[in-house]
């Protein structure tokens, strides 16, 4: 079993695509928040953006169908974390971006139903970080701040 991930994993890094590890990557991660301070924590609204600089196509593998997460922080300390949320399948991914290819993912938490709810309402006022980044290990976390009244 190992020798076929082993054997898929080097197949995957020779498919072609511009490995984005390396230090001259033109790979840009971007993220932005609507507005900076709100009254309630699910009218945070957030966008992650990754822009592919290169003249070449990248490519991102994951493990699992899903390729984004956010956590909100404060102090340091981990409040909320989306992966505990969201189901994931058990299979290979991938995002492929041409050159000058962006794609923008979106928080809105006033989206995310009922089963996020205890962790969001036990974020009270104060300064916290979102931080975005893709299911993997080529992708920077990305962090803003945000106020909540």
């Amino acid at each position: 079993m190992m020798k076929t991930v082993k054997l898929l994993t080097i197949a995957l890094l020779l498919a072609g695509c511009k490995n984005i590890l390396s230090s001259d990557s033109s790979v840009h991660f971007e993220a932005t928040i609507k507005n900076a301070t709100i009254e309630n924590i699910e009218d945070l609204k957030a966008s992650f953006h990754i822009t592919n600089n290169s003249d070449e196509e990248v490519e991102f593998s994951f493990s699992s169908s899903c390729q984004r997460a956010f956590r909100i922080k404060q102090d340091g300390q981990i409040l909320l974390d989306s992966r505990k949320f969201f189901g994931c399948l058990t299979v290979i991914t991938s995002l492929k971006l041409a050159p000058g290819e962006i794609v923008t993912y979106s928080i809105n938490l006033d989206k995310v139903g009922s089963y996020m709810q205890k962790e969001l309402d036990s974020i009270k006022p104060g300064t916290y970080q979102l931080e975005m980044f893709l299911r993997n290990d080529q992708s920077p976390k990305i962090s803003r701040n945000f106020r909540l009244k």
